[in-house]
């Protein structure tokens, strides 16, 4: 874990720093990491769709298809409505990882 959140690791916006790791770690190509952080989000607050997607897509395209599945699952009971076209360029502005992320997520068999 980050130092900063070591020092104070029940802060109220914690899961949000934690899922911006995530991100970066997904951005950078380092999926593992990535899933590692995501999870840490999702365990400090539940039912943040994006923290979620972020797991399943870096799951799918490690090749962990029971993981991405199960998260996947996952996402769509805490949120019916999710679509992957609602993501459009969300995060990222370089159109590398967006297509990554996008990639995963259909790996992960989400709906379109």
């Amino acid at each position: 874990m980050p130092a900063a959140l070591e020092s104070s690791p029940r802060a109220p916006n914690t899961h949000w720093v934690l899922r911006d790791i995530a991100i970066g770690n997904f951005a950078a190509g380092r999926y593992t990491e990535a899933m590692e952080y995501a999870e840490q989000a999702e365990q400090r607050r539940t039912g943040q769709p994006r923290a979620v997607a972020v797991l399943a897509a870096a799951a799918a395209l490690t090749g962990d298809d029971a993981r991405a599945g199960d998260t996947a699952e996952s996402l769509m009971a805490q949120n019916p409505d999710f679509h992957i076209s609602e993501y459009g360029d969300w995060p990222f502005q370089d159109p590398a990882p967006t297509e990554r992320l996008l990639e995963g997520l259909r790996l992960a068999e989400l709906p379109e």
